[in-house]
């Protein structure tokens, strides 16, 4: 996942690549907490229940944005959310030791700095806050 200090994928922050679905992810650092106005992404598992999802607090707590993975690659706005996501989850029928990919779980972390990896993106659809 790429994530973008600006709307509209504009004003990269970082690159991400995690490997667990139904983990919490913080983004524990200064230069990435409360940063991103948009994202992208690519192979996330993608049926009709996969959501990812982005909190305004850290540990997958605060005000929430659902973005639905079957019509979606990526966010363009966060909207309410702009300036404030401290975490993010993917929520799928697989349990937290099934790996979202084939990926090597060693490399794994729950809490992001600023170095990643990036992912790419197909679509793009508005989040819903919750």
């Amino acid at each position: 996942m790429k994530l973008y200090s600006g709307a509209e994928y504009k004003n990269p922050l970082t690159t991400i690549k995690f490997y667990y679905a139904s983990r919490c992810y913080s983004l524990d650092c200064d230069a990435l907490d409360n940063k991103a106005a948009s994202a992208k992404w690519e192979n996330l598992p993608n049926s009709s229940t996969d959501t990812l999802i982005f909190y305004s607090q850290a540990d997958c707590t605060g005000y929430r944005g659902i973005a639905r993975l079957s019509i979606a690659a990526g966010v363009r706005n966060f909207d309410q959310l702009k300036g404030t996501i401290s975490s993010f989850m993917v929520k799928t029928k697989t349990t937290t030791s099934d790996t979202i990919s084939n990926f090597h779980p060693f490399h794994t972390r729950t809490s992001l700095g600023a170095k990643q990896f990036v992912l790419g993106y197909q679509r793009q659809a508005a989040v819903s806050l919750t």
